[in-house]
C-alpha cells in the first residue's frame, strides 16, 4: 500500500512538474524573445536616430559653407566692382594733378556698399578671425577715403564759387584768405593720394584673401 501511494505521489509530481515546464518555459521563452527583439529594435532605432542626425549634420554643414561662399563672393564682387571705379574716376584724376595744384572733381554723395551692410550679420559667421578683421578694416577705410573726398568736392565747389564771385566784382583772389584755401586744397589733394595709395594695398589683399577662401569651400 505504501509503495502504491509513494508510486501515485511520484506520478503526481512529475505531472505537476510537467505542467509547470509546458506553461514556464514557452512563458520564458516569449519573455526572452521579446527582451532581445526590444533591445534589437532599440539598438535599429538607435542607430537610425545616429544616422539621421549624422545626415542632417552633414547636411547643416554643407548649407552653412555655401552660405559663406555665397558671401564671400558678394562681398568680393562689390568691393572689386567698387574700388575699379574709383580708381578709373577718382584716383586716376588724383595722378593727373600737377603739383601745388588740387584736384577739380565732383563728388555726390551715394550709399556705399549695399550688400556688406545688408549681410553684416554673415560676418560673425566668418570662422577665420583676421578675415573678419580684414574685411572690417578695408570696408570702414573705403567708406572713410569715399566720405573725404565728398567733403574735398564741397569745399572745392565754395572755394570755386567764391573766386567766380570776386573774379566778377573785380576783388582781389590773391588775399591771404584765398591763398589759405588754396592752400588746403593741394595738401587735401596730396592726403586723398596718400590715403588711396594704402587703400589700394588693402584691397588687393582682401580681394586675394576672399579668393582664396572660396576657392576652398569649392
Amino acid at each position: 500500500m505504501e509503495a502504491y501511494l509513494i508510486a501515485q505521489a511520484t506520478e503526481a509530481a512529475d505531472y505537476s512538474c510537467g505542467a509547470i515546464q509546458a506553461v514556464i518555459v514557452p512563458l520564458l521563452a516569449a519573455l526572452l524573445g521579446a527582451y532581445v527583439g526590444g533591445w534589437m529594435a532599440g539598438r535599429a532605432a538607435k542607430g537610425a536616430v545616429k544616422e539621421d542626425y549624422k545626415l542632417r549634420a552633414e547636411r547643416e554643414e554643407k548649407q552653412a559653407r555655401e552660405e559663406l561662399r555665397a558671401y564671400y563672393q558678394s562681398i568680393h564682387t562689390e568691393m572689386k566692382c567698387f574700388w575699379e571705379q574709383y580708381k578709373h574716376t577718382y584716383w586716376a584724376a588724383i595722378k593727373k594733378v600737377k603739383t601745388n595744384d588740387y584736384l577739380r572733381v565732383d563728388v555726390p554723395e551715394r550709399q556705399l556698399f549695399t550688400v556688406y551692410k545688408t549681410t553684416a550679420c554673415m560676418l560673425g559667421k566668418v570662422p577665420n578671425s583676421n578675415l573678419r578683421k580684414q574685411i572690417l578694416e578695408v570696408y570702414d577705410t573705403c567708406e572713410a577715403v569715399y566720405v573725404s573726398l565728398v567733403a574735398y568736392s564741397e569745399d572745392l565747389r565754395d572755394f570755386l564759387r567764391e573766386v567766380h564771385v570776386a573774379d566778377r566784382a573785380g576783388q582781389d583772389v590773391e588775399t591771404p584768405s584765398f591763398k589759405a584755401r588754396h592752400k588746403y586744397l593741394v595738401e587735401s589733394t596730396a592726403g586723398i593720394d596718400q590715403d588711396s595709395s594704402r587703400l589700394d594695398k588693402l584691397v588687393k589683399d582682401l580681394l586675394a584673401a576672399l579668393e582664396r577662401e572660396i576657392e576652398s569651400l569649392t
